[in-house]
């Protein structure tokens, strides 16, 4: 969801990309776009989650999935998010 909030308009002016970078667009409502960030970002293997903006997100999120329910409960584990006691 990275610059989910921006909008670049591409037209015959616009000069040629330097590089070919695929790109999936998705349309998702805040709600469906919410639950993506939580479950789905391969680049937070690689990082600390922010403990506090978490649990936030967490509070907005609502499934019908006892899966995906589980799958956000372990999210929240102690020893996962910095800060997280």
């Amino acid at each position: 969801m990275a610059g989910s909030r921006s909008l670049t308009v591409i037209s015959a002016a616009t000069p040629p990309p330097k590089a070919i970078v695929p790109v999936l667009v998705l349309d998702v409502t805040e709600a469906e776009a919410e639950k993506i960030l939580l479950t789905f970002d391969p680049l937070a293997a690689m990082a600390v989650a922010d403990s506090d903006a978490v649990k936030r997100l967490l509070e907005t999120v609502r499934t019908d999935s006892r899966a995906v329910g589980e799958l956000l409960e372990r999210v929240v584990r102690p020893g996962r998010m910095a800060g997280h006691q």
